[in-house]
């Protein structure tokens, strides 16, 4: 089948609104695959805060979904992990965005830069278990004491009946659009809930630890596969992430 290249911007405009965009890290949309971005960035010296802009060069990695329309259904396949995710009746909106959520958590994981730590409550062993337990609030207490410095926490869904339940928690009581959604927050520092995620492990950041880069629109063809969507993208490390892996 002979391909016939589109392009769609209003499709990144409402994944934009649900995916991590602007939510955990800056975001910036560019023209072209690859190129060169200037970043500005802040630090303090003797009581004075000093701006220093850099220039980073960046190639946009891709991602394609591919809807194809069967007889009772349509049927969206991504190439996730480099595999493929079968979805049914889904929209390419909600399949980009759950796809790029799951990005975003493997490229943290892939960083080179984390500060790592780890709290063993689930598998304890029994000597432990009886003289030096590791509670649920004992999680919490590591969990304030990493996120010192930090401004936002993505906890695994598997762990989210400890945070809701502690009474450390203030909760959000506005709408939550986003998939990585806004739980409340414990100290000053935002808690969001990954409801695709049961690792065990959190992540801890500020806004300007990562940024995001995206095309602000996407490639659009179709050929003997379906019609495809490629969306291209970029996370760059820039300043101290923390992990805590829960065991």
């Amino acid at each position: 089948m002979e391909q016939t290249l589109t392009f769609e911007d209003t499709l990144v405009s409402k994944i934009s609104k649900l995916t991590i965009f602007d939510q955990f890290a800056h975001t910036i949309f560019v023209d072209q695959k690859k190129g060169i971005i200037e970043v500005e960035t802040s630090h303090r010296e003797l009581n004075v805060i000093k701006f220093v802009r850099t220039e980073i060069a960046y190639d946009l990695k891709n991602h394609r979904v591919i809807s194809k329309d069967m007889e009772s259904n349509r049927i969206i396949i991504s190439d996730l992990m480099g595999g493929s995710t079968i979805s049914v009746d889904k929209s390419i909106c909600k399949c980009v965005s759950t796809d790029l959520n799951k990005l975003f958590i493997q490229e943290l994981n892939r960083f080179k830069d984390v500060e790592k730590h780890d709290f063993n409550l689930f598998s304890q062993n029994i000597f432990n278990k009886i003289f030096y337990p590791n509670t649920k609030d004992g999680l919490i207490s590591k969990f304030i004491k990493l996120s010192q410095g930090m401004s936002w926490a993505i906890v695994p869904y598997n762990l989210l009946n400890i945070f809701y339940n502690t009474d450390k928690l203030k909760l959000c009581k506005e709408e939550n659009d986003k998939l990585i959604y806004h739980l409340g927050t414990i100290e000053n520092i935002d808690v969001y809930i990954n409801p695709d995620d049961i690792s065990g492990k959190i992540f801890f950041g500020n806004y300007n630890s990562i940024i995001i880069l995206a095309k602000k629109y996407m490639n659009i063809f179709e050929n003997n596969q379906g019609m495809n969507y490629n969306f291209e993208y970029l996370f760059l490390e820039q300043g101290l992430i923390k992990s805590l892996e829960v065991k």
